[in-house]
């Protein structure tokens, strides 16, 4: 707040305070999207009082304090903070002995802070008395706006603080300076895909009819339409001049294995949930995943306790969550049904709605705990059941992780409420290679590793010891530095993002170079440790973690 308003640091006080109030005047989440204000005092605050920090402000002079009819109305300040939070009242509360005039703000933000910084006097505003952080360290009531116009005696006499009344902006502020060029991203933010797809996907319809994979594509699409209809996803019913349609797109990828063969090919009917309106057609969107450290927890229970796990994927999974709101959609390609005349009524979620994951997960849900499971206190996308015997399940969207001695009598009662995919033994998990022996179990992203290297160009590089320098620290970015990193396509976030899933996932011992290496998140401040820690991760001990397993189980 204090470098967007071009305030002296010696108003971090009345930032603090103020960045306070406006805190807890926000809802969260955690609160039952309420916030500390609304369960403090029972009401809503009057939120349309708040201006911009540092912006400047218009004090109106009482008539009884202006001396003669010529004098000045009002002195210019610029706006350090509020007498309290208390936003139910009309005017601000003051001290006992205060006068009953109202001291009436006008806020203007036309004009930069730095202009007001300016014209007020250097010395003066860098004067603090010490008596000043104890005063505004006080209780809210106790806080009064600061501004530059108190230093004139003249206009405003030394006496009690008045009662404020606040009269709010009229118009955003207005930026007037240049965009830095810098700060434009000059390369794709979505980077290369590497790990999914061994060849280009059609990014339309119409490109993958006319593809030379096209009788694959057709065959794709024609099952996603058959799973829709044997689900009953949709009503085809007679379109209204009031629906409000929601429209639809197709999504086409290659499944592969780990070592980049093509398994299948996929079509999926997406709606365009941006169009969708809040509070109509979705309410609640949030859908738990399930955590890493879950799934390596896990895997070490069944390492130690010499269990197995098998992977199972839900065909379709979405397609099998029943919707409570009303939505339309518009016909989509592919389907013969007039346009004009007809539109679909959805009565199942599909993929692209906004409260689509949350529906799937609520559907699942509600069918393990039917048949006997229970969710974990500390990640809702664990389940264990104990009769017939223990069983455990990790579910991450449609894939679901099984973990027991037998698992199979599950398998034959999940095929029976949901069309399942048996893959069978579990080798690759969320990205993560799974290595499953009779001795030990192992993971490893070694895949991933290749793909990275090869998205650096780093495929020929040296391996390194050590994923940082020995007392290596941040520096400015050379121009060479720059234009190296920019010629690669790829994003500096997104390096940062492949560090950390690494960490994440299998290598812990690159934990604390992700923090050291996201402190710039631009290229301002160029970091080697993009291009270290792939390098790193080539020597191979870190990409694997490993459990043996033993007899017995874990007390």
């Amino acid at each position: 707040m204090l470098n967007g308003s071009n305030l002296p640091a010696c108003y971090w006080a009345e930032a603090v305070l103020t960045a306070t109030m406006l805190c807890n005047l926000i809802p969260t989440r955690s609160r039952h999207n309420l916030s500390p204000y609304v369960l403090w005092k029972g009401v809503p605050p009057r939120i349309k009082r708040l201006c911009i920090f540092g912006c400047r402000a218009i004090v109106s002079i009482p008539k009884s304090h202006r001396g003669w009819k010529l004098c000045p109305t009002g002195s210019e300040g610029i706006l350090l903070g509020y007498w309290t939070c208390n936003f139910d009242e009309n005017s601000f509360p003051s001290p006992r002995d205060a006068p009953s005039e109202p001291l009436t703000i006008n806020w203007d933000a036309s004009r930069t802070d730095s202009e007001l910084v300016d014209e007020a006097q250097p010395e003066e505003a860098a004067v603090v008395d010490e008596t000043h952080f104890e005063e505004t360290m006080a209780p809210c009531v106790d806080n009064s706006p600061v501004s530059l116009a108190e230093q004139s005696p003249d206009l405003i006499p030394d006496q009690a603080p008045r009662h404020i009344k606040v009269i709010g902006p009229q118009h955003p502020t207005l930026i007037n300076s240049e965009i830095d060029s810098s700060n434009i991203l000059t390369f794709s933010r979505r980077p290369k895909t590497y790990l999914t797809t061994s060849e280009d996907c059609p990014q339309t319809f119409n490109s993958a009819l006319n593809s030379p994979l096209k009788d694959e594509w057709s065959r794709a699409v024609s099952k996603e339409f058959d799973s829709m209809n044997r689900l009953q996803v949709w009503d085809v019913v007679e379109l209204k001049s009031d629906y409000k349609l929601v429209g639809t797109t197709w999504v086409f990828k290659t499944k592969c294995d780990p070592q980049g063969n093509v398994l299948e090919h996929k079509a999926c009917l997406c709606a365009q949930g941006l169009s969708q309106t809040l509070g109509i057609e979705y309410h609640k969107t949030y859908s738990p995943t399930g955590r890493l450290n879950s799934l390596h927890s896990l895997i070490a229970m069944a390492a130690s306790c010499n269990l197995q796990f098998h992977q199972i994927d839900v065909k379709s999974a979405f397609l099998n969550a029943p919707l409570l709101e009303i939505v339309y959609l518009s016909i989509p390609q592919g389907m013969t049904t007039d346009r004009g005349k007809f539109c679909l009524k959805l009565c199942k979620a599909i993929y692209g709605l906004k409260q689509a994951p949350l529906a799937w997960y609520e559907r699942l849900k509600a069918w393990l705990l039917k048949t006997g499971f229970r969710a974990c206190l500390m990640d809702p996308c664990v389940f264990f059941c104990q009769q017939p015997s223990d069983l455990w399940l990790y579910i991450h969207v449609d894939d679901i992780t099984i973990f027991g001695s037998d698992i199979e009598p599950f398998k034959k009662e999940i095929s029976l409420e949901l069309d399942i995919k048996d893959i069978g033994m579990a080798d690759l998990l969320l990205g993560v290679k799974v290595s499953n022996s009779s001795n030990h179990v192992s993971l490893d992203q070694q895949h991933f590793t290749e793909s990275l290297l090869d998205l650096y160009g780093m495929s020929d590089c040296r391996p390194v010891a050590t994923p940082l320098l020995p007392n290596e620290h941040l520096s400015p970015a050379t121009d060479d530095e720059v234009s190296a990193f920019n010629s690669l396509g790829i994003s500096y976030r997104s390096a940062i993002s492949s560090i950390n899933y690494f960490s994440t996932a299998t290598c812990p011992d690159l934990s604390f170079i992700v923090p050291q290496a996201a402190r710039p998140s631009t290229l301002e401040s160029f970091s080697p440790c993009p291009t270290l820690s792939p390098r790193y991760t080539k020597s191979g001990p870190c990409l694997f973690e490993t459990w043996l397993r033993r007899i017995g189980c874990l007390q």
